[in-house]
């Protein structure tokens, strides 16, 4: 029993946030999985759920049970890894929305990680130009204004600073601002103080969620080639993949 509602768990997606609240029983089996798992990435600080970005997003932007997206304006600020973002783009607009990406990183270099990571304040003004210049593009590439975005999804922001949340917030009034955090909060030295510029904010991280009262569980998922291939009887009752 175990086994099967485990597997049927990681590997069926929900279609919207209340099913993800609502599958995430309040049974013992389902406690003891999800308290191990949650361990395990406590002792390994892994970051497999960046690996899982793409469908783990889906759901957090509606609550209709059919992912209808057609018309919709969307920008997504998000760390350049891999190419997650990519995929992002590619999904959403498959799903018929209109969707401009932009990299929420200045610089990758070490440096520059370090600085954010730490929330210097002298790398703030770094930041303020560099999103300064990508507002002014995404600006001129729209003709000259600013586009009537629907939503604005920032994954992790970690980089972005208050400074730059207000530009946003004067740049599009209309839009919805969401924010998904792939990490934990104790990782993103700098993002409690900036919940209050968001209208939702989702979290990969159950303890995390227990905490802030006002974050919404949402759990990954995986992208496309992991897709199960045969409907044979599952060799590992349970697998863990992590760096």
């Amino acid at each position: 029993m175990l086994r099967r509602r485990f597997l049927g768990k990681i590997i069926h997606l929900p279609t919207s946030m209340d099913d993800a609240l609502t599958k995430s029983a309040k049974t013992s089996e389902h406690d003891v999985v999800e308290e191990y798992l949650h361990e395990l990435y406590l002792i390994t600080h892994t970051n497999i759920v960046l690996f899982v970005l793409l469908f783990g997003t889906f759901f957090i932007l509606t609550k209709k049970k059919i992912l209808n997206f057609k018309n919709k304006n969307i920008l997504v600020v998000s760390p350049f890894f891999f190419d997650y973002h990519v995929r992002l783009k590619s999904a959403l607009e498959a799903r018929g929305a209109i969707v401009d990406v932009i990299d929420e990183q200045p610089s990758h270099s070490a440096i520059a990680r370090i600085c954010m990571r730490k929330d210097f304040p002298l790398y703030h003004g770094k930041i303020k130009k560099y999103f300064d210049r990508q507002l002014d593009y995404l600006k001129e590439k729209n003709g000259g204004r600013d586009k009537d975005y629907d939503f604005i999804l920032f994954i992790k922001c970690e980089a972005p600073t208050i400074a730059v949340l207000k530009r946003f917030q004067r740049r599009f009034p209309l839009a919805k601002k969401i924010l998904y955090l792939w990490d934990s909060v104790k990782n993103i030295k700098s993002v409690p103080k900036k919940f209050a510029y968001f209208n939702k904010i989702y979290s990969f991280d159950a303890g995390d969620v227990k905490q802030y009262s006002f974050l919404k569980y949402a759990y990954w998922g995986y992208t496309q080639e992991f897709e199960p291939t045969s409907c044979g009887k599952p060799k590992y009752d349970l697998a863990f993949i992590g760096t």
